[in-house]
C-alpha cells in the first residue's frame, strides 16, 4: 500500500518448520535498486505490536493506545527520515501468537523445556530477517542498523554483537547491573521471557 511518503509491504518469514513470522517493510518514496538505502530494522517494547512500530491501525482496527505508543513508532520516524525500515514483532504477541500455547509465558516455558529459551527464538527469528534485509537491491547492505524498545532491545544488541555487518545498535531502554537490579527489587521474579539457561555462567 502507498503511504504519504512510502510503500507499506507486509511479508512472512519462514525461519524453521511449523514457524511463521510476519513483518512489515517500509520502503520510501524514490528508493530502489538504482537508488538503495541505508535500513533499520526496528523491535517493539514490552508486547506491543509491528503495527504500533510503523503508526498503522492494531489489527483490531483501532489506534496503538499503548502508554510507549510514540517510543514504539521507530520504524514510522526512521523512514520518514528516508531509511528503509523494517518492523518485526516479538515471539508469542499480537500476530504471532500460537492459539495452542498462547502467551509468553506458556511459549517461554515450554521453550525452555524444549532446550531453548524465549530471547534465543526471538532472536533466531529476528537474524533470519536480518539476513533477508542484507539481500533486498533497495538496501545498501552496508548501512544497516537495529533499533529496539524494552523486551525488544536486547535482541538487537544480541544481533549487533552476532553479526559484524551490523553498524549501529539503538538500546531504548533502562540500563542496570542484573544482580544489582535483584537485590534492589528484593529478588522479585523476571519475567519467564527473560531467563537464558546459563546466561550468568
Amino acid at each position: 500500500k502507498q503511504r504519504d511518503g512510502y510503500q507499506l509491504q507486509r511479508w512472512e518469514a519462514y525461519p524453521e518448520p511449523y514457524s511463521v513470522v510476519p513483518y512489515l517493510v517500509l520502503i520510501p518514496d524514490g528508493v530502489s535498486a538504482g537508488s538503495p538505502a541505508a535500513a533499520a530494522i526496528c523491535f517493539p517494547g514490552s508486547f506491543s505490536s509491528k503495527e504500533s512500530l510503523t503508526e498503522e491501525l492494531e489489527l483490531s482496527g483501532k489506534p496503538c493506545d499503548h502508554r510507549h505508543a510514540v517510543r514504539n513508532r521507530m520504524a514510522w520516524e526512521y523512514t520518514r527520515k528516508g531509511i528503509v525500515t523494517v518492523a518485526v514483532e516479538n515471539p508469542a504477541t499480537n500476530e504471532t501468537v500460537d492459539s495452542i500455547r498462547k502467551g509468553s509465558y506458556e511459549f517461554s516455558v515450554h521453550s525452555l523445556w524444549s532446550g531453548r529459551s524465549y530471547e534465543g527464538i526471538s532472536v533466531f527469528q529476528k537474524y533470519h530477517i536480518l539476513k533477508w534485509l542484507q539481500q533486498q537491491p533497495y538496501v545498501d547492505a552496508s548501512r544497516i542498523g537495529i533499533s529496539g524498545h524494552s523486551l525488544g532491545a536486547k535482541p538487537a544488541l544480541i544481533l549487533g554483537v552476532l553479526d559484524p555487518t551490523v553498524k549501529a545498535v539503538v538500546w531504548n531502554d533502562g540500563i542496570t547491573n542484573w544482580r544489582q537490579r535483584a537485590v534492589a527489587t528484593n529478588l522479585e521474579r523476571i519475567g519467564t521471557f527473560q531467563y537464558v539457561p546459563g546466561m550468568l555462567e
